[in-house]
């Protein structure tokens, strides 16, 4: 039986999926939600990343502050939200500031998420304007190359 985002049981499953990834968007990295919020064998895929397991997307989430400043959630939106299966769509708009030129950028993106029975991340879609991901000229190997660089040269906290 599918339940909607009407029923109030399936709106607070996923407030706090919502809020721990606005943390993590913007800039303010933390290991514990990164543990509690992803599944190791999860994966990411973004316009700028390919991540194929928790390692990647632990480095490119400690990258991130790395990055940009400044960064915050202007607005989300819950556009579809469903706990058979556990699925979410939202529209978010972020702002931030790139760090090496000073750039204040502001990124409107369509997210789709899966998550499993415990309400971890089984794989997360961001999709910038709504479009999406590119595969032509070797887009997707460019994203797998640039997660691999991030993975190598980001140092992700240890811990328990």
């Amino acid at each position: 039986m599918s339940r909607n985002a009407d029923d109030p049981n399936v709106e607070a499953a996923f407030k706090d999926v919502i809020e721990d990834l606005k943390q993590l968007y913007s800039g303010k990295p933390s290991l514990e939600i990164a543990k509690r919020r992803w599944r190791d064998d999860a994966t990411l895929e973004h316009p700028l990343f390919k991540c194929t397991n928790s390692h990647e997307i632990q480095a490119v989430l400690f990258a991130i502050p790395r990055l940009v400043r400044n960064a915050g959630c202007v607005s989300t939106r819950t556009l579809s939200a469903g706990l058979s299966p556990n699925r979410l769509v939202y529209a978010q708009t972020f702002v931030y500031t790139l760090r090496l030129v000073g750039v204040r950028k502001e990124v409107k993106s369509i997210v789709f998420v899966d998550l499993d029975e415990d309400m971890k991340i089984v794989q997360m879609i961001d999709q910038w304007k709504g479009k999406e991901l590119s595969t032509r000229w070797g887009a997707a190997s460019f994203r797998r190359l640039l997660t691999k660089i991030v993975s190598w040269t980001t140092s992700v906290p240890k811990g328990s």
